[in-house]
């Protein structure tokens, strides 16, 4: 939403801080959590469908409201207004955090994108085809460009897999990954999985050979893609 002149000096005085350690860029990070929110922030948050989250303690999220194509178009132009604002404020860039299963990742989640059954065959977010799956990404990346113009730095955090079955596959991604090349996307995160894999809790007390063993994974298929 708008940002009040307090609120706009205090994100000025975070990128001159930021510049002032010598980076070369200062890029921000914006996203939001769409069904995985934090209960204690929000118990009807909102997702791609209305599915659940699933194998989570009870009572820490909510189950979310499948957002019509309107909120969608609106979350879109909010992504732009938010790059807007950090562009105004002296930021380099921004990051799109469409990973770990927040809301640009949940939607091109298949598990949680039960769009089709929903609104229809017709909805032009569902999860049937990968180019509707990734639109709300792709309507993003676009709307921040034509915010913030061509000189403004666009990063995504994209997952490289899902690590659930039925989830994103590896090979997915790199089409979406492909996909915002076209665009004219400047830097691309690989990352991994969502809080119902597993990312939501600390795996270091629990298992930690597992852990090693998902990093290892993570890395060959990351540095192969």
């Amino acid at each position: 939403g708008a940002q009040d002149d307090a609120a706009r000096a205090r994100l000025a005085a975070w990128a001159r801080a930021a510049k002032g350690t010598g980076a070369a860029a200062v890029i921000a990070q914006i996203s939001h959590a769409g069904r995985q929110s934090n209960g204690m922030v929000n118990m009807a948050p909102v997702g791609p469908g209305d599915v659940a989250m699933t194998e989570m303690p009870s009572g820490f999220f909510g189950a979310p409201h499948a957002m019509t194509a309107a909120e969608v178009e609106e979350v879109v132009a909010r992504f732009a207004h938010a790059a807007k604002v950090c562009a105004e404020c002296g930021f380099d860039g921004v990051q799109l955090h469409a990973a770990h299963g927040y809301l640009l990742s949940s939607f091109l989640n298949p598990r949680a994108n039960n769009r089709a059954s929903l609104f229809g065959e017709g909805d032009p977010y569902h999860a049937g085809e990968l180019t509707r799956r990734a639109r709300p990404l792709m309507d993003a990346v676009r709307a921040v460009r034509a915010a913030c113009g061509p000189a403004f730095c666009i990063s995504v955090k994209l997952n490289s897999a899902d690590f659930q079955e039925g989830g994103l596959t590896a090979d997915e991604a790199r089409e979406v990954a492909l996909a915002l090349q076209r665009e004219g996307v400047d830097l691309l995160e690989l990352t991994g999985g969502n809080y119902e894999s597993g990312i939501y809790f600390d795996e270091t007390s629990a298992n930690p050979a597992s852990l090693a063993e998902k990093r290892q994974s993570a890395g060959k298929r990351e540095s192969t893609r």
